[in-house]
Parts: structure tokens; sequence; C-alpha cells
């Protein structure tokens, strides 16, 4: 099952003013990846984003050690 199209809204607008800055560089790269990521299963989708989630959780990082 497809998801909807790529759209900027995705990304909070203090980031979306870094993406725009960046257009090769960010904004086309995020584009090509969500046309891959798009294509998968919703299970394999949700397990992706649950991993980059927990890889950008900071505290919980830290609190290792």
């Amino acid at each position: 099952m497809l998801t909807g199209p790529f759209d900027f809204s995705f990304f909070d607008p203090d980031f979306r003013l870094i993406v725009n800055r960046h257009r090769k560089v960010l904004r086309q790269k995020f584009k090509d990846i969500y046309a891959v990521l798009s294509r998968l299963p919703q299970g394999v989708r949700s397990n992706i984003c649950s991993q980059i989630r927990n890889s950008n959780d900071i505290e919980a990082i830290c609190q290792v050690f």
C-alpha cells in the first residue's frame, strides 16, 4: 500500500527552513528516501520510524553513560 505524496509539512518549521536552504543536499535526499520508504509495508515503515526516533533520543543515550 502506498502512502500519500511527499509533503514538507512533515518537518518542524525550524527544520523546514534548513531543508529549504539546502535543496540539493537535504530536500532532494529526503524526497528520494520518502519515495523508497513509501512503498514499504506499513509495519516495516513503522519499525524504521521507531528506530530513527530511538536513535535520536539523546537523553536516553546519555543516561547509558
